[in-house]
């Protein structure tokens, strides 16, 4: 169900995104080479060179709506961040356009068997800017 907040198993299951999976699935097809460096920081940070190096069929996803906050994090440009010199990808999930957001909320009303009028979709869209997250949580108040 579109309007389920729990995250979703199954492919079927993600609403409009197929450019998004081939970006990802590109992505992770890629090989890097990894290069040794300073292994000083966050928590996080410490394990994740080391796995980054060692273990060759790992893939580690990190998301966020905030990019730059992700960057800064992981210090992709800071020569003294465990990560520095990695290799990494980036896919940016746009905001689904205002045709797109109206067929996902009809869809996923129409899966709680619900009957919304046109005008609540059409507000909605207006108000939500095709973040998905939002309306999803629309769906489910």
């Amino acid at each position: 169900m579109l309007f389920d907040l729990r995250p979703k198993e199954r492919r079927e299951d993600i609403f409009d995104r197929e450019k998004e999976f081939k970006d990802l699935e590109k992505s992770v097809e890629r090989s890097t080479t990894p290069s040794p460096r300073n292994k000083t920081g966050k928590s996080f940070l410490h394990s994740s060179p080391h796995a980054y190096d060692s273990l060759p069929n790992l893939r580690i996803i990190l998301t966020g709506s905030e990019v730059g906050l992700l960057h800064d994090f992981l210090g992709v440009d800071n020569y003294e961040s465990p990560l520095y010199g990695r290799g990494g990808g980036e896919i940016y999930v746009r905001p689904f356009d205002e045709k797109t957001s109206k067929e996902f909320l009809r869809t996923g009303f129409r899966e709680a068997g619900l009957d919304v009028s046109e005008d609540t979709i059409d507000r909605a869209v207006s108000i939500l800017d095709g973040i998905p997250g939002w309306l999803v949580l629309f769906g489910v108040k």
